[in-house]
């Protein structure tokens, strides 16, 4: 199963090893609002879920999108 870090890795092109759960938008170029948007949409696509706008407003850090996909009932693998 495709892992969160691996979509985040698509997305942002990035090796898997560079992400952790404190990486967000300062540390990544390609983290702006296309990109989260990107992101939000290969998620719910993935998982077959939905972010309400307040859930996307939410997301700082990788910590964040895992945070809302555990209270969506979404098992994390690392």
């Amino acid at each position: 199963m495709e892992s969160i870090n691996t979509i985040i890795s698509n997305v942002f092109k990035l090796q898997e090893e560079e992400i952790h759960d404190n990486l967000g938008p300062n540390d990544i170029d390609k983290w702006d609002s296309l990109g989260q948007m990107n992101l939000i949409m290969k998620l719910e696509k993935k998982f077959n879920i939905k972010f309400e706008i307040a859930e996307m407003f939410e997301i700082c850090i990788v910590g964040d999108i895992k945070n809302i996909l555990k209270r969506k009932g979404i098992i994390i693998s690392e």
